[in-house]
């Protein structure tokens, strides 16, 4: 089994700013437990310097687990436009 795998971020039918993205990995301690787990989620992009990222993770030593990310690049673009849904 690979140490992390990670999917790479697609495009949704029918929605083109939204990407789904995953990761599944694996860490093989020295001393314990081994740590294996998977990250899923999704992104939107609202605008092309702002992002949104929602999603869970959960693995063998925790519970699962929801998140929510804001990414904002600054400065912005001048000329920037918000996506159309």
């Amino acid at each position: 089994m690979c140490p992390q795998c990670e999917i790479k971020p697609g495009n949704t039918p029918y929605a083109p700013w939204a990407k789904i993205k995953g990761t599944h990995y694996y860490w093989d301690q020295k001393t314990g437990d081994n740590i294996t787990g998977n990250i899923l989620g999704v992104e939107s992009e609202l605008s092309p310097s702002t992002s949104f990222e929602l999603g869970s993770e959960s693995s063998n030593t925790m519970n699962r687990t929801a998140f929510g990310r804001l990414t904002v690049k600054l400065p912005f673009d001048g000329n920037e436009k918000l996506n159309t849904f």
